[in-house]
């Protein structure tokens, strides 16, 4: 009969995956991570250290992952609309989505501003690489001038985190320690609060400092110098007991973000960023939003009382959708998947 026909279709639409047109939220930022990088077997940093894997420059298990996930996320956000699904790994993930993915109109990447990490013979750092098929596929510049070390705001890092920096990113790597251990010891203490550090300077990478607290044209409201009560903090939160405490300069790389967010014609931008840092800038974009809080950075215990990772150290795949309303209040956060995983055997 035709009014149990109609009855069907109608059941067959609504039982369909809601997917949210593009035009649904007129302002997105993504946050996706780097692509894989080469693990480093401590032939040294400038060989390849945690730079983007690739067919001339494979790690113990990796390959060529890196770049081809680069290219892939040129493929999803060039203007194609494709659908990414949703990240739902528990019950707790049961609220995310499948979303159309909008086309940017401005990139960041994350500026490592360290010795220690890779740079490419363009000067690129991941996440700069990972960002680089997109903005060539667009004509877009990536605006690397933001990070989370404290010398890139105006803060200070925390004596004590020094030794865990050096622990972490020197130490552990034998050939890395013996070639710029020292060095990069000594430099780490010009940026921190256990050298004869001042205000009316910044120390770069190279050793040299110049007048000023920030890289130039970063400039927020307040002059572009985050406001904490304490002028130090902790970069990545190694050591540290308060979960915020490796927020540092992701507080300053939001304002500016959210800035251009705001900027006429613009309404979608893609952040390459760094892993551990992604939990603070993700925060900070949503004005410190108390849901977005055990959504990306507090997810609580698991059953082995052990605390979850928002952002698995493991995975690669993951997209972060903040969504904005016009005005640039913030709306929600949406996780997707990049649908582009290697073979497990990597």
């Amino acid at each position: 009969p035709p009014v149990a026909m109609l009855f069907a279709a109608c059941l067959a639409f609504s039982s369909r995956p809601h997917i949210p047109d593009a035009e649904t939220f007129k302002k997105t930022i993504y946050v996706v991570r780097h692509g894989e990088k080469i693990d480093s077997d401590g032939s040294g940093h400038n060989e390849g250290f945690e730079c983007l894997s690739n067919e001339t420059n494979k790690g113990v298990n990796d390959s060529t992952w890196g770049w081809n996930r680069a290219k892939h996320l040129a493929e999803i956000f060039n203007g194609s609309m494709e659908v990414l699904p949703p990240f739902n790994e528990s019950d707790a993930d049961a609220d995310f989505t499948a979303a159309k993915a909008k086309q940017p109109q401005a990139l960041f990447s994350t500026n490592y501003a360290n010795p220690v990490d890779c740079r490419d013979e363009l000067g690129r750092y991941r996440t700069q690489q990972t960002c680089s098929p997109l903005a060539e596929s667009l004509s877009l510049p990536i605006d690397n001038r933001l990070g989370f070390m404290p010398h890139l705001c105006g803060l200070l890092m925390d004596c004590d985190s020094v030794e865990t920096f050096m622990d972490h990113k020197i130490r552990k790597y034998p050939a890395v320690e013996a070639s710029i251990g020292a060095s990069a010891e000594n430099w780490l203490k010009t940026i921190s609060d256990c050298s004869d550090y001042t205000e009316s300077q910044q120390c770069h990478p190279d050793g040299t400092c110049t007048a000023g607290l920030q890289q130039p044209g970063l400039g927020g409201a307040d002059g572009g110098v985050v406001s904490m009560d304490n002028p130090t903090c902790t970069p990545y939160g190694w050591g540290a007991h308060d979960k915020l405490a490796g927020t540092c300069c992701n507080s300053l790389a939001a304002q500016v973000i959210k800035g251009k967010l705001m900027e006429p014609g613009v309404d979608t931008i893609l952040v390459c960023w760094e892993h551990k840092n992604i939990q603070w800038l993700a925060y900070e974009l949503s004005g410190r939003v108390e849901k977005v809080y055990h959504e990306v950075v507090d997810c609580g215990v698991n059953e082995q009382n052990k605390t979850n990772e928002c952002w698995p150290g493991n995975h690669y795949d993951i997209v972060y959708a903040l969504n904005f309303f016009p005005n640039g209040t913030f709306s929600d956060l949406n996780k997707l998947l990049q649908n582009f995983f290697p073979p497990l055997d990597l």
